[in-house]
């Protein structure tokens, strides 16, 4: 399963636990005198060949008006059109670990733009670090994933693990099991073929 990160260099530790060894992390630096990596790049990671990612992970700050990603210091690091433009992104399931995932639907419908499959997001503030809260939650959706099972039923499955953990002493549950499936691109219905058999009968009854 291919992953990609988006994350503050102050959280890629925990940000490469939740992932996996083999994600592709991209850390945004805390210094200002740092060269920012560019979030458009679709180039895949060393060893990869198929550039379309199953699963992504934003652990980066909302703008204060929502339409884009910042550090801690309020530099913004992507624009909605940064994310709309990727071709990578195309039925990846989405884990906003950002606040206000269900506030900023700009960003929300810049990753439906890109033909993303689903979205995980809270309202409000969300808790992490140091697996609590949604680090709990977004472990939990990575395994389920890795596992075979599709979104809806990986975000169950994860909520209930969630759940469980809160009950052995995770902080920040409650914060966590606030998350929501949020749709992605919509899928254009097609019209319901007939069987042949039916076709057939269909044809001798006329005549």
């Amino acid at each position: 399963m291919k992953v990609l990160v988006w994350t503050l260099q102050e959280f890629e530790a925990t940000a490469r636990k939740i992932a996996g060894r083999d994600a592709h992390v991209v850390s945004f630096p805390a210094d200002r005198g740092t060269p920012m990596p560019m979030p458009t790049s679709t180039t895949p990671p060393p060893g990869s060949i198929s550039t379309n990612y199953d699963l992504m992970y934003v652990f980066l700050h909302p703008s204060a008006v929502g339409d884009a990603f910042t550090d801690d210091a309020g530099r913004v690091i992507v624009r909605p059109e940064m994310v709309s433009t990727r071709s990578d992104l195309r039925d990846a399931v989405v884990f906003l670990g950002a606040c206000h995932g269900i506030e900023n639907t700009t960003l929300l419908d810049a990753f439906r733009e890109a033909g993303v499959a689903a979205i995980i997001a809270a309202p409000g503030v969300n808790y992490g670090g140091g697996f609590a809260g949604a680090d709990v939650l977004a472990l939990a959706l990575r395994l389920a994933l890795q596992a075979g099972l599709p979104a809806r039923a990986a975000f169950a499955a994860a909520k209930r693990y969630t759940a469980l953990a809160g009950r052995a002493g995770a902080q920040q549950v409650g914060d966590a099991l606030e998350y929501q499936l949020l749709p992605g691109q919509p899928v254009a219905e097609t019209p319901l073929k007939k069987p042949a058999l039916w076709n057939k009968i269909i044809t001798a009854v006329s005549g």
